[in-house]
């Protein structure tokens, strides 16, 4: 999934015209979408969360996304916008849920949290003084 892309040699109409057959019921032209945006998608999620498993699992979520969502596709939409605006949407989602489930109130605070376990280190800390200094540092920025 993490080979180069072949996005540069392809007609950047071809994209449109699979999704409009995508849109019509030819379902199967989704698998050419796919082809040719896996990876860029992926290298886009990993560089949002830092995480390659989930952004494997995102990915996938985008597709299934523009499957349920492909009658909102409008002829004559660049398809590159149209399928961002689902991956963002869909890492904002995730990003809210996981700040509530690790028990911030603003995804600034959990945004700041998981950079600070990626610079210290997963076990140099406990989970309570990166959430505390998560939560600190946002705090501190507001007040400015």
């Amino acid at each position: 999934m993490h080979g180069g892309t072949r996005e540069e040699s392809v007609d950047p109409n071809s994209d449109e015209r699979a999704m409009l057959r995508v849109r019509d019921g030819q379902v199967e032209s989704l698998t050419e979408l796919y082809a040719r945006h896996r990876t860029p998608l992926y290298n886009f999620f990993v560089r949002l969360t830092g995480n390659a498993h989930l952004s494997e699992d995102l990915v996938q979520d985008v597709f299934l996304r523009m499957l349920k969502y492909r009658h909102t596709y409008r002829a004559g939409s660049r398809f590159a916008t149209w399928m961002y605006r689902i991956a963002m949407n869909l890492c904002l989602t995730h990003q809210k849920g996981a700040a509530r489930e690790a028990g911030f109130d603003d995804e600034t605070e959990y945004a700041v949290y998981g950079i600070l376990k990626a610079e210290v280190g997963e076990s140099t800390l406990d989970e309570d003084v990166y959430k505390a200094t998560a939560k600190q540092c946002v705090l501190e920025i507001k007040e400015e």
